[in-house]
């Protein structure tokens, strides 16, 4: 059974009449809709006794409702499928949207509602909506889902504000990146490091008319370690939030679960106005420890790293020295590092030089660029757009600079968010300059041509489309040598 079992003519009348003020037109329509719909119910039904596995879910143009709602009107087997709506953004719910396509699409009918925000286009996180998009997966509307009846919604940091009373469903949950009841509501990465917390975790609950106020359904934990940035809380957030919705994604399905209400002590909640991040200032008139704290948790380099007198702040160390000066006073500075007194310990705050590292290596001028790969403890770090050191010299064509940074230790299975390769990145130079250099050089030193990118094509395919055969001998050659040996 496949999902083209109807033409888009026959979609177009499930839907609904064709606009027309001719009585027999509209009643035709009529009867060709509920012969479809039995049509459908009949193939359903064989389905479940020939092919259970192939549910009438799959009776579908994609994964829409028109089956489940066909089913309902009869009141036969099969009307009680689920619509399964993500609501969200990133890694969490595009893994979610991925989960329940792999295991349960035949069981439930499948959509998704990403971010208003969301335009289609993957940065260092994946985007939902092209993750939807490019798997043929309905996106749904809000507006839509407050009319369906057999909906269970999930908010995997959907940012907009979810009112069930506009919905026909109770089966509304969310995961929440804090140990509810502590932090409800915002900047979950920057505030339990700020107050020094050594634990976090992952909330699923229900979602109900408060702000992460609704029951408990399952938790997580983890350990926030003392040198955790923001950045790095966010990650343990994702990792984490994916295997709590996987291993609890099948129960509220089956509505198979418990809960409990949320207790009052030890409740907290921070708003939208609790950090300013326009005007992100560290406030040295604290303990060394807290100040510590302050660095760290404004530490989150896809977004912003805390400054001092205009220089971004790679990290912040605690030191043996009792301060003297005025809080926020400079103490010493080098070409590394400033050492700042706060309430009473001074503090080391290592300068960051990511990105002239990277700027030189757009430009490939090699002999700065050796001059403070010293000040960079990872040559393999990924700036905004997910590119490292290597891949903006490969890029760029800068022979040297790649040999250079190979021997510095440059990954070369380095890919960006998309998973370009570094030999796709040196196919686009040799494309726009007629230099293979760098192509050969990669493939010298045994370049992987199998990996492939999100759109699925290795090296070699474009290659192909791009006609630069000549560049598919330097693989033949390769494959020749490893023969020999």
């Amino acid at each position: 059974m496949t999902n083209d079992i109807l033409s888009n003519n026959d979609a177009e009348k499930i839907n609904g009449c064709h606009g027309t003020s001719d009585e027999n037109a509209s009643a035709e329509a009529l009867n060709q809709l509920s012969s479809l719909e039995d049509s459908l119910i009949s193939a359903s039904i064989a389905c479940e006794k020939y092919a259970p596995d192939a549910a009438t879910s799959q009776l579908t143009l994609g994964p829409s409702i028109h089956v489940a709602s066909a089913l309902r009107k009869k009141d036969l087997p099969g009307s009680n499928i689920v619509t399964v709506c993500i609501a969200g953004k990133n890694n969490i719910a595009v893994s979610g949207l991925k989960h329940l396509l792999d295991y349960y699409s035949h069981k439930i009918n499948l959509c998704f509602l990403p971010n208003p925000t969301d335009y289609g286009v993957d940065d260092w996180q994946p985007s939902l909506k092209k993750f939807g998009e490019e798997r043929n997966i309905r996106r749904a509307q809000l507006d839509e889902l407050y009319k369906t009846e057999d909906l269970l919604f999930i908010s995997l940091e959907y940012s907009e504000i979810i009112d069930p009373k506009k919905f026909l469903t109770n089966r509304l949950f969310n995961i929440h990146f804090s140990l509810l009841p502590k932090y409800k509501g915002m900047y979950t990465s920057a505030l339990p490091i700020i107050n020094g917390e050594e634990e976090s975790g992952v909330t699923l609950h229900k979602i109900d008319s408060g702000i992460d106020t609704g029951e408990i359904i399952d938790q997580i934990r983890f350990q926030i370690s003392e040198d955790d940035t923001a950045r790095d809380l966010y990650q343990k957030y994702l990792d984490n939030g994916i295997l709590l919705f996987e291993r609890s994604i099948g129960q509220l399905i089956d509505e198979n679960f418990a809960s409990t209400p949320q207790p009052a002590n030890g409740a907290s909640y921070y708003s939208k106005k609790s950090i300013d991040y326009t005007a992100v200032k560290i406030n040295f008139y604290k303990t060394a420890f807290e100040v510590r704290n302050q660095f760290r948790a404004f530490t989150f380099r896809e977004y912003q790293l805390p400054k001092f007198e205009a220089w971004e702040i790679a990290k912040a160390e605690i030191t043996t020295e009792r301060s003297i000066k005025k809080p926020g006073s400079t103490v010493s500075e080098n070409e590394d590092a400033f050492v700042v007194s706060t309430i009473d310990y001074n503090i080391s705050l290592l300068k960051d030089y990511h990105e002239n590292f990277w700027s030189l290596c757009n430009l490939g001028e090699i002999e700065r660029l050796e001059s403070i790969i010293h000040r960079i403890p990872d040559i393999n770090l990924k700036n905004r757009m997910s590119w490292n050191a290597i891949i903006i010299a490969t890029y760029n064509g800068h022979l040297a600079l790649v040999k250079f940074l190979v021997g510095a230790g440059a990954d070369l299975a380095s890919t960006n968010k998309n998973g370009t390769t570094l030999l796709m990145y040196a196919l686009s130079h040799c494309e726009k300059s007629n230099d293979q250099s760098v192509f050969e050089y990669l493939c010298s030193l045994g370049a992987d041509w199998t990996p492939v990118d999100t759109r699925g094509k290795s090296v070699s395919d474009y290659i192909s489309e791009k006609k630069l055969d000549r560049l598919l001998k330097l693989r033949i050659a390769k494959s020749i040598s490893l023969s020999l040996k």
